[in-house]
């Protein structure tokens, strides 16, 4: 367990630099059109949920680090492509970037396909949800304070020339963790003779709660998927802060991912995963509403978006504890792999698809760019993070599929 904790240390920096600020203000600093940056932030988690399915079947057939170690070393060589992509020439640099990412993405989600099937044998029943809590906490930390020091670094350069030495240090940790990871157990052999694909499937699909439990997220991941970026962009283009300022907002979500990991690991060994999931849905609405209504805070809206970022980490922590405890407790037995990318593949789907969708608006200029509402000013951006905010309340019907809100989990924690 110390090994798989190191290794997502070192690999949280360049996830990190891709989804907590970073990469949004390098990528908008070189000039590429808003649509478009969502389109390459989108890019891993669209890439993921296509190869999903495939790589989970390979890992659950010939081995999950047969698979994992050859995706981890296509991480460095993407990322070291996004950092080397300004000194191509102007018509490269857009190209160059989109590989990057998609080579980045492909190798993150081949190592990802096996890893929760990886850690079940290892990770005790009765202390999964405090693991994942100490784990989360660990990289998160290492994260924030890499990007802690990043913000630093720009209040004194900010040119294009600093963004590409800072991720050339995420792509440095990223060929560390290939080391740690390779250290890592694989106590479950794959099978001699695997069942058919279509078999497994049905195996997986059939599994009591799993379905109704990968609809629930899928469904949240429609709403949520895209906010981070989306927040990225106000602040950016509408409220036109500073790239420090930005990153340093995005270090304050990073410290409420400390606190929801720390928080949501102990409430789910105590109270199970049903008040945690009720908790992070509704807090999703609040959150965007607040942010929405960021005009009140006045002179002191930086503290007041700081606090935003705070509470949408805390929440986007507590709920994948929740959600990785879920899955853990609903797989089958068999194909642990392909159960556990099923479900990650609708999860990332819908957070891609989300993040397209918006792009696609934006592009198309299909909403007002400003908008006014009493005293107040919106823009685009705030459009697509209202819908989102009625679409979250109209889904609370949906808790009812998570099954044990319905108290039919197989798992209760501390009863094996």
């Amino acid at each position: 367990m110390r090994s798989a904790i190191i290794a997502q240390c070192f690999g949280s920096l360049a996830y990190i630099v891709v989804t907590r600020g970073l990469m949004l203000v390098y990528l908008t600093r070189l000039g590429i059109p808003s649509s478009r940056v969502l389109v390459y932030l989108s890019l891993p988690e669209f890439l993921g949920a296509a190869i999903h399915i495939p790589c989970a079947i390979s890992a659950d057939r010939k081995g999950i680090k047969r698979l994992g170690v050859p995706g981890l070393i296509l991480t460095p060589l993407g990322f070291s492509g996004l950092s080397l992509a300004p000194l191509a020439s102007a018509f490269w640099v857009e190209p160059g970037i989109a590989l990057g990412i998609a080579v980045f993405g492909i190798g993150e989600k081949m190592m990802e396909a096996g890893w929760f099937s990886l850690l079940s044998p290892i990770v005790p029943t009765t202390t999964r949800g405090r693991f994942f809590g100490r784990l989360r906490t660990s990289w998160q930390t290492a994260g924030m304070i890499y990007v802690a020091a990043c913000a630093v670094v720009l209040t004194w350069d900010d040119s294009i020339g600093t963004y590409q030495y800072l991720m050339g240090i995420a792509t440095f940790g990223l060929i560390i963790r290939i080391v740690y990871y390779a250290r890592m157990p694989e106590l479950e052999t794959p099978p001699k003779h695997p069942v058919a694909v279509r078999a497994a499937l049905g195996e997986v699909i059939r599994a009591p709660g799993y379905t109704s439990f990968c609809a629930y997220i899928m469904l949240m991941g429609l709403c949520t998927g895209a906010v981070v970026y989306l927040f990225g962009l106000v602040e950016i283009d509408v409220l036109e802060l500073s790239a420090t300022h930005v990153v340093w907002l995005g270090t304050a979500t990073m410290i409420g991912s400390v606190l929801g990991f720390l928080i949501g690991g102990r409430a789910v060994d105590r109270y199970s995963t049903r008040p945690v999931f009720l908790v992070c849905h509704f807090g999703y609405a609040m959150v965007l509403a607040l942010f929405l209504m960021r005009h009140l805070a006045g002179d002191a809206l930086i503290p007041a978006l700081a606090t935003i970022h705070l509470l949408l980490g805390m929440l986007l922590a507590a709920s994948s504890i929740a959600i990785s405890t879920e899955l853990l407790a609903l797989i089958p037995a068999a194909n642990k792999s392909l159960s556990t990318s099923l479900a990650g593949m609708m999860s990332r789907m819908s957070a891609a698809v989300c993040g397209m969708i918006a792009a696609w608006v934006l592009d198309q200029g299909i909403l007002a760019e400003r908008w006014t509402l009493g005293n107040a000013t919106f823009s685009n951006y705030d459009s697509i993070l209202l819908l989102f905010t009625v679409m979250v309340l109209l889904f609370v019907a949906t808790l009812g599929l998570v099954p044990s809100v319905i108290h039919k989990a197989e798992w209760v924690p501390g009863r094996g």
